[in-house]
């Protein structure tokens, strides 16, 4: 199973047992992006090549996305 389909506490675990290097991690997270953006189109930036930059305290190994929760309803509506 690739390691994108994993939850972070059994990615974490993974890597702690050395059973997955984070190169894994990264390629699997970036092939899926790459089969499935065209039809999600979820994301605005992604920057592959800094993902082994940063491999060092508790987030080691975690690809993380951040999702804006800004609602589209029209601003014109007046305050509760």
């Amino acid at each position: 199973m690739a390691s994108n389909y994993l939850t972070a506490l059994e990615t974490k675990a993974l890597l702690i047992e050395g059973k997955i290097a984070i190169d894994q991690i990264l390629q699997d997270h970036q092939d899926r992006y790459n089969e499935r953006d065209e039809q999600v189109n979820a994301w605005v930036c992604v920057d592959h090549a800094k993902g082994g930059q940063f491999q060092d305290g508790p987030l080691r190994g975690m690809v993380t996305g951040i999702k804006d929760s800004i609602s589209e309803l029209p601003l014109t509506s007046s305050p509760p």
